[in-house]
């Protein structure tokens, strides 16, 4: 409701929707609800709760456990509580991400604080799980309960941008659940963290909207 009222204010300048990482589930079924506020949709490293195996291995076995009792919004809670309770000390923070994103330099040097002024992540990141054990229930369900096939009903123009490294995303995979009103790019040597470390890239993509 809040995000309807918001672009209802903004119908005259054709605003562009743009979801990162686990947002872009709530970009694309806000799109599909309300095709007349979105002039166009911008969907920059979708994350859809189903990393893929190998790199990301790690939290891919995670979510797959989780996705199969999605439908029980607690576990979710229970899980991002013991997130909170891991990530409380910086070098599981470090451990794990490096885990995930370690494959990518980009990714890698975002982690360490070497990209845009973003402070190293291990100072930080365990405090988003505690000051948010409910919103982030909330994200991780919410992608979880996103189905793929969704992406073929996207009636307004899109854009897809995902790097090229991402160890979370599988780009055929993504690649087959677009609809034609979609286009996808391919960002070279960005990993997940595209939108910190491509910042022109994602720029550009506004630019070119049609």
């Amino acid at each position: 409701t809040a995000l309807a009222e918001l672009m209802a204010q903004y119908k005259d300048q054709s605003p562009v929707l743009m979801g990162q990482m686990m947002g872009c589930s709530v970009a694309v079924n806000f799109a599909l609800a309300h095709p007349r506020m979105v002039s166009h949709l911008l969907l920059v490293s979708p994350f859809f709760g189903r990393p893929r195996e190998g790199q990301a291995v790690y939290l891919s076995r995670i979510m797959k456990v989780v996705a199969r009792f999605r439908a029980d919004g607690f576990l979710y809670r229970l899980v991002a509580a013991q997130f909170a309770k891991t990530y409380a000390k910086p070098q599981n923070v470090r451990t794990a991400l490096d885990r995930v994103f370690g494959s990518s330099k980009r990714d890698a040097a975002v982690l360490v604080g070497e990209e845009a002024g973003i402070p190293p992540v291990d100072t930080w990141f365990g405090q988003t799980f505690q000051d948010s054990v409910t919103g982030l229930a909330e994200d991780f369900k919410r992608a979880s309960d996103f189905e793929s096939e969704d992406m073929k009903k996207i009636a307004v123009p899109c854009t897809v941008l995902s790097g090229e490294e991402d160890p979370l995303i599988e780009h055929a995979a993504l690649k087959a659940a677009l609809g034609d009103a979609t286009t996808f790019k391919s960002i070279p040597g960005a990993g997940h963290f595209a939108a910190v470390t491509d910042l022109p890239a994602i720029l550009d993509a506004l630019a070119e909207r049609g």
